[in-house]
């Protein structure tokens, strides 16, 4: 039994060949177990050459990249939402804590009516504040 040159099984594989040709190396292959061996070792050459560009491990490479940068942000994210809920639950916490033992009443009590007769109100404090800056710019005296 003759075998199959690789030229010939290339060109079976690339559809080169007629349809006779086909034929014939078809039954061939269904009877040579040392054809049909290198036929298939051909063809999974081809199929791996074929589906394998040449910038294929840079794009590997990247998309790669790509899905840990973005599983990092989601992580992040994640991490920060917990974050911020379990300083939401710790402000409520002390908020109902110090409601409770008076803390706020206390510091409500600590100024008294008095208090504010002696300092005066803010807004006047403030206008005060204001004219004698202006009257420095001018360059007026200060009373």
């Amino acid at each position: 039994m003759t075998h199959i040159h690789n030229e010939r099984l290339n060109a079976y594989i690339d559809q080169q060949l007629s349809e006779q040709e086909e034929i014939e190396i078809e039954t061939h292959l269904y009877q040579c177990d040392t054809c049909s061996d290198q036929y298939l070792l051909l063809l999974e050459a081809e199929d791996i050459g074929a589906s394998v560009s040449d910038q294929f491990t840079d794009d590997v490479i990247a998309k790669i990249n790509r899905q840990l940068v973005q599983t990092n942000y989601i992580s992040s994210q994640t991490n920060h939402r917990k974050q911020t809920i379990k300083h939401f639950w710790l402000a409520a916490g002390l908020t109902i804590v110090f409601t409770l033992t008076g803390l706020f009443q206390g510091m409500i009590n600590m100024t008294t009516e008095q208090d504010f007769q002696e300092r005066g109100s803010i807004t006047a404090h403030l206008l005060d504040k204001s004219n004698d800056f202006f009257n420095h710019i001018k360059g007026g005296r200060h009373e």
